[in-house]
């Protein structure tokens, strides 16, 4: 799954958010016109039914992806809202919720997203996605939420995250697996999964979801296992090795449960990074993004 979510919606939302500084930087309109070539090709993937999907088998994920973009261009470009009539990709946007509001899954442990094995995965970036909108008294429209707000969607996705939480005597504990309250937890599980809790949480997108104080203790044990001596974050703290995606998740996960403040431990991290740049991958360049943006690291 992890190879899984490497693809090209990762790269047009780097379009919008980051720009890796080259030898000679590209001004802004070569910026915007790499902007707005990547969000024509990325409209012309999604299925008549409203999905994305590549080669991978992960419509749901990729889906809410390309919908944090779509959602956030209105807004970089001064629409009301990503359902404003005059945003030229309103229709995506409501196609592509759509299709995400019909895998909502209502449990007793909150609301998932694709249950199959990977809901950790889904309901994380399927939370993104939501709030992207900064629409919470939205009203779901069809699925098996019809009739509730958005934000009483993502409220039940919050609790959800908190049931699927790693709980102890598992070493792991406080991170999250692939399913609903594993025994075991991963870097890369964890790092969308906090993803979708600070999006909920924020208040840039209206929603201001509530989230449990247990939930940040329990993450707080989990980045002191798994961040190794050398800065960097393991696997799932078997793997004794550390690289840099994994570490961009980690500086994301102390920036949420510490707040937006240089600890010893994120020095720590950041040090790794600077010893150990470039990253080279999407994925990873995507996660270190946004550890950046969460501590206001402008510079390495």
């Amino acid at each position: 799954m992890k190879r899984k979510l490497i693809s090209i919606l990762i790269a047009v939302m780097l379009l919008g958010s980051l720009m890796a500084i080259p030898a000679q930087a590209a001004d802004p309109d070569d910026i915007e016109a790499s902007i707005v070539k990547g969000l024509e090709w990325l409209v012309a993937q999604q299925d008549p039914d409203g999905w994305w999907d590549n080669i991978y088998g992960e419509p749901v994920a990729q889906t809410a992806f390309a919908l944090v973009k779509l959602c956030d261009r209105a807004y970089e470009k001064g629409y009301s809202s990503p359902f404003d009539d005059e945003y030229p990709y309103h229709q995506n946007v409501i196609n592509g919720l759509d299709y995400l509001f019909q895998h909502a899954e209502p449990t007793t442990g909150g609301i998932c997203f694709a249950p199959g094995g990977h809901e950790n995965y889904n309901t994380g970036i399927a939370m993104m996605a939501i709030a992207a909108t900064r629409a919470p008294d939205a009203i779901v429209p069809s699925g098996p939420c019809a009739g509730q707000t958005f934000k009483d969607v993502l409220q039940g996705n919050v609790v959800y995250m908190e049931w699927s939480q790693c709980d102890a005597p598992a070493p792991q504990q406080g991170g999250w697996g692939y399913g609903g309250n594993q025994p075991w937890a991963d870097q890369s599980n964890t790092g969308y999964s906090v993803l979708g809790l600070r999006y909920a949480e924020a208040d840039l997108y209206g929603f201001k979801c509530i989230i449990p104080p247990a939930v940040k203790t329990e993450l707080d044990l989990w980045i002191n296992f798994i961040q190794r001596p050398d800065g960097g974050s393991d696997y799932d703290g078997t793997w004794n090795q550390s690289n840099l995606l994994r570490t961009g998740n980690l500086l994301f996960e102390m920036s949420f449960v510490d707040g937006p403040v240089i600890t010893p431990r994120v020095q720590n991290a950041i040090n790794y990074i600077q010893n150990n740049w470039p990253a080279g991958d999407l994925q990873a360049m995507y996660c270190l993004m946004k550890g950046f943006q969460s501590l206001d690291i402008e510079t390495i």
